[in-house]
């Protein structure tokens, strides 16, 4: 089986084991044994472009897009892809929790890398992601019809699907400022004379004199190209994705406001002017620039491959950080139980006396007994174990700092475990008391693509750790 780099998943390490006839074989550890093989002119291929994206990414590339929020703590371990090894023997690829699709040009001609999520399922015909998709719906607010969780395999179709959540995402967050207007200059002959008189206009066409008057305004107005092209965008979701009618209230009334006061674009408007349309920068309005530049991606989508700047570009693309994504997944469902506890908001807290160093529990529980508690979210293959060392000791410094009397860390997993329960471990402490230390699974297997009820399967973890909450001492 010819390996293909639309096949990567997060969080997941293969190894390219060098072979006597100069080619490779590929297994993709934790799993069952998947094996590929690939020739050596494309381990070549692969290696050179792994590196590009590593400097990419290193000096802030503005052709490769990362969402990322001010809300959320940036992850500094958080990498698309990485190398490690000898390339002329034995080596490691290993990804991590940015996914999506990156086009890179090598010598040996362009490569797409693409990562998916690791809970991604798949037959012979399409994939589907029902994990995923339930994050993004949550997180961003929008509903999606269920046939849409079905992905064909190609990567340009992957690529349309998540820029489709992306540019929601980027649209709700620059509209948070409000609708853009810009000053335009009008161009007016009738009878409601306003602004600057054009006497060569006038001349031209009012003699003989009929009442009419040639005048210029200069009006400030939501009609700009900028607008017109979110239109345009607007109207391509709904065409390809069947968004009509199932918007949630926010954007649906984003969407009235700009069809209501922005005139919509011909097709000759679209393919020879809007996308060509250049950076948007404002000081009140910067967000606006990167739904720009998401909208054109999805416009460019129906005749040619991902093009996210010009294409100078050796390395571009969009990525996601899932975790990321999970954390804010989880803090919505944290919010939905008001009962068993109260979520705190998330704020930075001052390590030291003098300020230096902040840290940002993910979520602060307060129980009705007035327990406090600290959970962490880890969109890992997380379990009790020496290479996960490093995420307990930050779950206690945690609780330490806050006084915590219950520390837990919640990941998602799909391994067929015999019960889905909280596992729980004490912290030995030096005084008589007794800190549980919860690992609280999210059950992904759960999720069937077929047959699903996402409300029954957050009910029930939201349960387990209300009843865990519960049993701790």
């Amino acid at each position: 089986m010819k390996f293909n780099l639309t096949q990567l998943k997060d969080n997941s390490v293969y190894k390219f084991q060098r072979q006597a006839n100069d080619s490779y074989n590929i297994i993709r550890l934790w799993e069952n044994d998947v094996q590929w093989e690939a020739s050596r002119k494309y381990v070549t291929a692969i290696i050179q472009a792994v590196r590009k994206i590593e400097k990419a990414l290193n000096r802030d590339d503005k052709a490769i897009i990362i969402l990322n929020r001010e809300d959320f703590e940036k992850s500094d371990d958080s990498f698309f892809i990485r190398f490690s090894g000898d390339p002329g023997s034995d080596f490691q690829l290993e990804t991590n929790n940015l996914i999506g699709s990156i086009k890179v040009q090598t010598t040996h001609g362009p490569l797409d890398f693409v990562v998916r999520s690791r809970f991604e399922k798949e037959d012979e015909e399409k994939r589907e992601d029902p994990f995923l998709m339930r994050m993004l719906q949550t997180v961003m607010g929008i509903y999606l019809p269920p046939f849409q969780s079905q992905i064909t395999k190609d990567s340009d179709s992957y690529m349309e699907w998540f820029l489709i959540f992306l540019w929601i995402s980027a649209l709700k967050q620059a509209y948070r400022h409000g609708l853009w207007r810009q000053y335009r200059h009008y161009d007016y002959n009738d009878f409601s004379f306003r602004g600057r008189f054009d006497v060569n206009r006038h001349l031209r066409r009012n003699v003989p004199f009929q009442g009419r008057i040639a005048y210029s305004t200069r009006e400030l107005t939501a009609d700009h190209p900028l607008n017109q092209l979110i239109i345009a965008a607007f109207m391509y979701i709904e065409r390809k994705s069947g968004f009509v009618g199932k918007l949630d209230e926010n954007l649906f009334e984003i969407r009235k406001t700009f069809f209501n006061l922005v005139s919509v674009p011909s097709k000759n408007d679209i393919w020879h002017r809007l996308i060509y349309l250049k950076p948007a920068y404002h000081p009140l309005y910067f967000e606006y620039e990167l739904v720009r530049q998401f909208s054109i991606a999805l416009l460019k989508m129906e005749h040619m491959s991902m093009s996210l700047a010009d294409d100078e570009h050796e390395v571009q693309g969009i990525l996601l950080d899932v975790a990321l994504l999970f954390e804010n997944y989880i803090r919505s469902l944290l919010k939905k139980e008001t009962e068993a506890w109260n979520l705190e908001k998330k704020e930075k807290l001052k390590l030291f006396s003098d300020g230096y160093m902040n840290i940002v529990p993910d979520y602060i529980l307060k129980t009705k007994s007035e327990k406090s508690v600290v959970l962490d979210a880890k969109y890992k293959r997380w379990r009790f174990d020496d290479n996960y060392r490093s995420d307990i000791y930050q779950v206690m410094t945690y609780g330490y700092h806050r006084q915590a009397k219950i520390l837990g860390i919640i990941h998602p997993t799909d391994r067929d475990e015999s019960n889905w329960e909280t596992k729980i471990r004490h912290v030995n402490c030096p005084s008589d008391q007794v800190y549980p230390f919860l690992r609280i699974p999210f059950p992904v297997s759960k999720y069937s693509p077929k047959d699903c009820n996402w409300d029954t399967v957050e009910s029930e973890f939201l349960n387990s750790i209300s009843k865990s909450l519960g049993d701790a001492p």
